[in-house]
Protein backbone atom coordinates (compact mmCIF):
# COMPACT_ATOMS: atom_id res chain seq x y z
CA UNK A 1 0.00 0.00 0.00
CA UNK A 2 1.06 3.61 -0.92
CA UNK A 3 0.72 6.26 1.66
CA UNK A 4 0.08 9.69 0.26
CA UNK A 5 -0.14 12.79 2.51
CA UNK A 6 -2.48 16.11 1.85
CA UNK A 7 -3.66 19.32 3.38
CA UNK A 8 -7.37 19.90 4.78
CA UNK A 9 -8.73 23.85 4.40
CA UNK A 10 -7.67 24.37 8.03
CA UNK A 11 -3.98 23.61 6.99
CA UNK A 12 -3.69 19.96 9.12
CA UNK A 13 -2.19 17.04 7.43
CA UNK A 14 -4.35 14.35 6.08
CA UNK A 15 -2.47 11.02 5.05
CA UNK A 16 -3.91 8.74 2.85
CA UNK A 17 -3.46 4.67 2.16
CA UNK A 18 -4.00 3.44 -1.32
CA UNK A 19 -6.08 0.42 -0.82
CA UNK A 20 -5.65 -1.19 -4.45
CA UNK A 21 -4.40 -0.12 -7.56
CA UNK A 22 -8.19 -0.51 -9.24
CA UNK A 23 -9.44 1.97 -6.56
CA UNK A 24 -8.46 5.87 -6.63
CA UNK A 25 -7.06 6.71 -2.83
CA UNK A 26 -8.27 10.12 -2.88
CA UNK A 27 -11.85 11.58 -3.49
CA UNK A 28 -11.57 15.45 -3.81
CA UNK A 29 -14.61 17.17 -4.25
CA UNK A 30 -14.96 20.52 -5.06
CA UNK A 31 -17.73 23.01 -4.04
CA UNK A 32 -18.75 26.02 -5.93
CA UNK A 33 -20.72 28.68 -4.72
CA UNK A 34 -22.72 29.09 -8.51
CA UNK A 35 -23.39 27.16 -11.10
CA UNK A 36 -21.21 25.51 -13.72
CA UNK A 37 -20.03 27.70 -16.29
CA UNK A 38 -18.79 30.39 -14.29
CA UNK A 39 -15.43 32.02 -15.33
CA UNK A 40 -13.70 30.92 -12.67
CA UNK A 41 -14.74 27.38 -12.15
CA UNK A 42 -12.26 26.15 -14.62
CA UNK A 43 -9.39 28.04 -13.31
CA UNK A 44 -9.76 26.98 -9.93
CA UNK A 45 -10.22 23.19 -11.25
CA UNK A 46 -6.65 23.57 -12.97
CA UNK A 47 -5.23 24.96 -10.66
CA UNK A 48 -6.34 21.56 -8.76
CA UNK A 49 -4.93 19.57 -11.13
CA UNK A 50 -2.02 21.06 -11.94
CA UNK A 51 -1.15 21.64 -8.07
CA UNK A 52 -1.90 17.65 -7.76
CA UNK A 53 0.23 16.73 -10.53
CA UNK A 54 3.25 18.69 -9.21
CA UNK A 55 3.29 16.61 -6.21
CA UNK A 56 3.01 13.49 -8.16
CA UNK A 57 -0.94 12.32 -8.01
CA UNK A 58 -2.23 11.16 -10.93
CA UNK A 59 -6.16 12.03 -11.72
CA UNK A 60 -8.14 8.63 -12.41
CA UNK A 61 -5.21 6.89 -10.54
CA UNK A 62 -4.47 8.63 -7.12
CA UNK A 63 -7.50 10.70 -6.75
CA UNK A 64 -11.05 11.37 -8.25
CA UNK A 65 -11.82 15.14 -8.41
CA UNK A 66 -15.90 15.89 -8.98
CA UNK A 67 -17.30 19.18 -8.43
CA UNK A 68 -20.84 20.29 -6.82
CA UNK A 69 -22.43 23.00 -7.50
CA UNK A 70 -24.33 25.06 -5.13
CA UNK A 71 -26.09 27.25 -7.99
CA UNK A 72 -26.66 30.36 -4.88
CA UNK A 73 -26.85 32.96 -7.43
CA UNK A 74 -29.66 31.64 -9.24
CA UNK A 75 -31.40 28.83 -8.06
CA UNK A 76 -31.30 28.51 -4.29
CA UNK A 77 -30.79 31.93 -3.47
CA UNK A 78 -32.39 32.52 0.04
CA UNK A 79 -30.64 31.49 3.53
CA UNK A 80 -32.99 28.39 4.18
CA UNK A 81 -32.44 27.21 0.18
CA UNK A 82 -28.40 27.75 0.55
CA UNK A 83 -28.36 25.79 4.15
CA UNK A 84 -30.26 22.77 2.56
CA UNK A 85 -27.82 22.79 -0.74
CA UNK A 86 -25.15 22.57 1.74
CA UNK A 87 -26.25 20.16 3.70
CA UNK A 88 -26.93 17.94 0.34
CA UNK A 89 -23.36 18.62 -0.56
CA UNK A 90 -22.22 16.86 2.34
CA UNK A 91 -24.53 14.14 2.85
CA UNK A 92 -25.02 13.08 -0.85
CA UNK A 93 -21.59 13.68 -1.99
CA UNK A 94 -19.17 13.45 0.72
CA UNK A 95 -21.19 11.13 3.07
CA UNK A 96 -22.26 9.08 0.52
CA UNK A 97 -19.63 9.29 -1.84
CA UNK A 98 -22.54 10.15 -4.63
CA UNK A 99 -20.13 12.65 -6.35
CA UNK A 100 -22.35 12.30 -9.75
Amino acid sequence: MARYMGLSNGGGQLTYERQSALTPALRVLVVNSYHKGMNWEQDIQKGIIDGLSREGYIEGLDYELKTFCMDTKVTYTTPEQIEQRAETAITERIENRNYC
